[in-house]
């Protein structure tokens, strides 16, 4: 007549409990020798208890998992290379903008491993040729041949960047990016200061301010500009700025809090 429900939800808990932390129990397992010689230590019946087999059920999971995951990575892969050939085949990428973003990555890659403006600025004239109506490849020679010495050449390309921009302001904002990009910080800034007397409210301005003062380990300098280009990105309704905006403020508050020796917060 003893009531005995109560022990049975306790028992029915624990074997959850155990079935929960399987792996971790298996792992613990391994100091006696693992699963196999603790059955053949302490196991005494002929017929074992499902917790007898935990580490074969983990195994068994594993191969599960795995083969799970092997097949949705086909999948998407299989997806992937369709999509890719499909829009191939449906927008065909024009030959001379590959050949222009192609000269570009190797300029950018001579100027950030080696600091060859001269080799890159071979490159991006590769790519002015390819693409002569994109004000960017323009933009990124004349800031080689200007690191390079060559003031009248480099002059010349971001002439021909500012006709085909056809704003002052657009110049001084996307020749500011370049700079950073090649790390010509000083010259970024002069273009920056421009800009915000022409145009206060760019919240790109204040984006590549940031990058600039972020750079130098400003940290401070570096919220306060990321702070006033969310406003003005918001403002405009910018989301997909706002969120770039928003995750770069996360990232250097955190290097902020490491400078200044603060524990980041934990749960």
């Amino acid at each position: 007549g003893v009531d005995l429900r109560p022990e049975a939800g306790r028992w029915e808990t624990l074997q959850a409990a155990v079935s929960r932390n399987a792996r971790e129990i298996v792992r613990q397992a391994q100091a006696a020798g693992g699963f196999p010689a603790v059955r053949a230590r302490y196991q005494r019946t002929a017929a074992p208890a499902w917790w007898w087999t935990l580490d074969q059920q983990v195994r068994s999971q594993d191969r599960k998992r795995m083969t799970r995951t092997a097949g949705i990575a086909a999948i998407v892969l299989a997806v992937g290379v369709g999509i890719f050939f499909l829009l191939r085949l449906l927008f065909p990428v024009d030959p001379h903008v590959q050949a222009a973003l192609s000269a570009m990555s190797d300029g950018e890659r001579k100027i950030l491993q080696g600091q060859d403006f001269a080799g890159a600025a071979a490159d991006f004239r590769r790519a002015v040729e390819a693409t002569p109506e994109d004000p960017d490849p323009w933009l990124r020679l004349g800031a080689a041949l200007q690191k390079a010495g060559d003031a009248t050449g480099a002059e010349a390309a971001f002439q021909r960047a500012q006709t085909l921009l056809g704003s002052e302001v657009d110049l001084r904002v996307m020749r500011a990016s370049v700079f950073v990009t090649f790390n010509m910080l000083t010259e970024a800034e002069a273009d920056l200061q421009i800009a915000e007397r022409l145009a206060p409210d760019e919240p790109m301005v204040y984006f590549y301010q940031a990058n600039i003062f972020e750079s130098r380990r400003q940290y401070t300098e570096t919220i306060a500009a990321l702070e006033r280009a969310d406003a003005l990105a918001n403002e405009k309704g910018l989301t997909q700025l706002v969120a770039v905006i928003r995750y770069r403020m996360g990232v250097v508050m955190q290097q902020a809090q490491s400078q200044m020796g603060i524990p980041t917060a934990t749960p």
